[in-house]
């Protein structure tokens, strides 16, 4: 199911037909199946002169510290750059696995989280993070 995002971007899930619902007053769109969940932000951002921002410094922004014990994983795709980490984490008392990254261009920008409970699905959270696209501006 290939996933059509906010602000032109897309990604594909896979197989099977996922559960949608939005969060953040719309802000972010949520899938679900089994036991995995992808949670999509998609934004354009621009600077105080209304120009986009770029690349680089939305990718350096967006950086966080890794996360002890996670595992980084690099996106170069045409004109995108993005990173994501996946880690074991522990919510409400509950553990499991999640991927958090982020992808952009100049003046745009995606952050994903995917969440997975089988250790066997990391495979497929790193392939439907790098499925994330957007065509550049025309």
């Amino acid at each position: 199911m290939v996933a059509q995002l906010p602000e032109g971007w897309s990604m594909d899930l896979g197989d099977g037909d996922y559960q949608f619902d939005t969060e953040n007053n719309g802000q972010t769109e949520v899938f679900w199946r089994g036991g995995r969940t992808v949670r999509v932000t998609a934004m354009r951002v621009v600077n105080t002169d209304g120009g986009p921002v770029g690349q680089r410094d939305l990718l350096t922004t967006l950086a966080t510290g890794k996360e002890e014990g996670a595992e980084r994983v690099e996106l170069e795709r045409d004109h995108l750059r993005g990173w994501a980490e996946i880690g074991l984490e522990e919510e409400d008392g509950s553990m499991f696995w999640r991927l958090h990254g982020c992808c952009a261009m100049d003046g745009r920008v995606c952050i994903v989280g995917i969440s997975f409970e089988d250790p066997d699905d990391r495979k497929w959270a790193i392939s439907t993070w790098q499925t994330l696209y957007r065509p550049l501006d025309s």
